[in-house]
């Protein structure tokens, strides 16, 4: 929003929309990241919840979770300054051309150290949730299998809200392209493009008068 302040044209509704939209397409993105998880507990014998295995397996999917997090936060500011928009047809065609766009990003941006960083700021809010004690009850969990199943039912019932109904097109519902990008979700978006496999014309290419 800061980079691209003066073309978004701004207004208190158009932030209030801008942001509870945002919320909505995040709370997605959380909760596709915890189904597989959710699953996992569902199935995990109670009498296993203080287990290495399950310490060792909760820290490994938290770790990678946040991982993903903070490589798509760092990811998204680049994709801005590039396309001014969030991810879309374009950042999947990296994954189609990765030696490419590798070899690319190498060139521009110092890799060690953007890694590097990433994966510090991932361990450092490991550290902090584990000092603020966010996994005991995780690892000390008496919660029966109805419980359990209720709770990844309701999980998983929001998921397939969310992927059949929750369009990422919900955020252009204005005629300012930047109020709309800034509405969408990363990552959301990503897997929107992902799917649908298509991306404006009028948007991304120039054009002649009609």
């Amino acid at each position: 929003m800061i980079f691209s302040f003066g073309k978004a044209d701004l207004t208190i509704s158009a932030l209030l929309r801008i942001f509870s939209e945002g919320i909505l397409f995040d709370l997605g993105v959380g909760i596709f990241f915890i189904v597989p998880y959710a699953l996992y507990l569902l199935l995990l014998p109670v009498k296993w919840a203080d287990s290495r295995v399950n310490k060792i397996l909760t820290y490994s999917i938290f770790f990678l979770i946040t991982l993903v997090v903070m490589f798509s936060f760092f990811a998204e500011i680049t994709f801005w300054q590039e396309f001014e928009s969030r991810f879309n047809f374009i950042a999947v065609d990296y994954l189609v051309y990765t030696y490419e766009v590798i070899n690319n990003i190498n060139e521009s941006y110092p890799l060690p150290l953007l890694i590097g960083s990433m994966i510090a700021f991932t361990l450092l809010v490991i550290w902090f949730f584990r000092k603020r004690n966010y996994f005991n009850d995780t690892f000390s969990g008496t919660s029966s299998f109805k419980i359990r199943l209720l709770v990844t039912g309701i999980i998983l019932g929001l998921s397939l809200i969310f992927g059949f109904f929750v369009k990422s097109d919900l955020a252009e519902s204005s005629s300012n392209r930047y109020q709309n990008e800034l509405a969408k979700a990363g990552i959301y978006s990503f897997f929107a493009a992902f799917k649908n496999n298509e991306l404006s014309y009028d948007q991304f290419y120039k054009l002649i008068d009609n």
